[in-house]
């Protein structure tokens, strides 16, 4: 019984290190989750459906995101998470952080933080 149980918990041990490394990749869809705007916290919950923001990172390079319109062009991955840059504004890209689970979006120079969640 006690190999069996040793067996089980070492499957989810190796489960959990298999989602774990899976959670530092950018590629895919997150959604805005929580946002700081001049100390101001907001919910995604205070959103309406059709303004939530979101990043959409493509296997291709490519990226879609929304936050009051929506913005395209490529994006690449960094050691700390992911550089944007918007086909509209190339000389202007923008960093992203993984951290914890989270992709994060810090200007503190505009006293703005967003955090999305897949």
């Amino acid at each position: 019984m006690k190999k069996i149980l040793a067996l089980v918990m070492s499957l989810m041990l190796a489960c959990c290190v298999l989602a774990g490394c899976k959670g530092g990749s950018a590629e895919g869809y997150w959604v805005l989750s929580s946002a700081d705007v001049s100390g101001i916290k907001m919910e995604a919950s205070q959103f309406s459906e059709e303004e939530l923001p979101f990043f959409s990172f493509e296997k291709d390079g490519t990226f879609v995101s929304f936050f009051e319109g929506v913005s395209k062009g490529n994006w690449e991955k960094t050691d700390k998470g992911v550089k944007v840059i918007d086909q509209d504004a190339p000389e202007e890209p923008l960093e992203l952080l993984i951290q914890n689970g989270k992709l994060v979006l810090d200007m503190p120079e505009l006293g703005i933080k967003m955090e999305y969640t897949r």
